[in-house]
């Protein structure tokens, strides 16, 4: 469950550190191969441990193997300049964007997140240059829904958005808002906003993708009542990681 995730905190080298204008740090920290179950630092050195949020290494314990084995992950780390909001995250090899993989926070640190993507080895030369695309300046609205009556101005994105619950185990699980994603974030960076009664705020713990062109986003319950949900949307700021290695030595 990602309230519960704990991430493989590695400390990234000198050189693959880049900041933005605004204050955020980005770091390449390594490449994860779930089906062979390995993972490198960016110039190809390998790793003991696997790199990877713990939610995603249960998840591809049982897939040595097979599809999982022809793709390389990118494993990226963020820390925004602006605070603790859930940032947006792009990546691209030359052109071609390789898809939305996950986002999540890091539970030791609340300010920092990771946020990964890949790409079958048979696409990869020995090395590449990756971008790294993170949200950056004013946050605009792009369209809103409104919860107590249904109504959504601007491009329909709302699906549904469940309270957490309580399991078995006593563990309180996160609110889950899925949304569709409009034409009108192509090539933006965006966030969901969750409003309460009170005024305040949900805090963001994560996303995941459940199809093509969706996605369900993970909140810290408050035990408020949600009155409205904002699609906000901004530009990417891209930096470059010149000379990945897209395999161990």
């Amino acid at each position: 469950m990602i309230a519960a995730i704990a991430l493989l905190l590695v400390a990234p080298k000198s050189g693959w550190t880049q900041k933005l204008t605004n204050g955020t740090s980005v770091s390449l920290i390594a490449l994860t191969n779930f089906g062979q179950r390995k993972s490198w630092t960016p110039d190809g050195a390998s790793v003991k441990n696997l790199v990877a949020p713990s939610l995603l290494q249960t998840m591809n314990q049982s897939s040595k193997g097979g599809a999982a084995s022809t793709v390389v992950n990118f494993m990226v780390q963020v820390r925004p300049g602006t605070g603790a909001d859930e940032p947006a995250v792009a990546m691209k090899i030359g052109k071609q964007d390789l898809g939305y993989g996950f986002v999540l926070r890091d539970l030791q640190d609340k300010n920092l997140w990771w946020a990964g993507a890949g790409r079958p080895k048979t696409k990869l030369g020995a090395t590449e240059n990756l971008m790294v695309g993170v949200g950056a300046g004013a946050w605009k609205v792009s369209s809103s829904h409104d919860l107590e009556n249904g109504i959504t101005k601007g491009p329909k994105f709302f699906m549904s958005i469940s309270h957490s619950r309580i399991t078995k185990a006593g563990h309180k699980e996160p609110v889950e808002l899925d949304v569709s994603l409009p034409p009108a974030v192509d090539g933006k960076a965006f966030r969901f906003k969750v409003y309460c009664s009170d005024g305040s705020v949900l805090q963001p713990a994560g996303s995941v993708p459940t199809r093509p062109g969706a996605r369900r986003l993970f909140f810290v319950e408050n035990n408020k009542r949600f009155v409205h949900v904002d699609l906000q949307t901004r530009t990417y700021t891209w930096v470059t990681f010149k000379g990945v290695h897209t395999h161990s030595k």
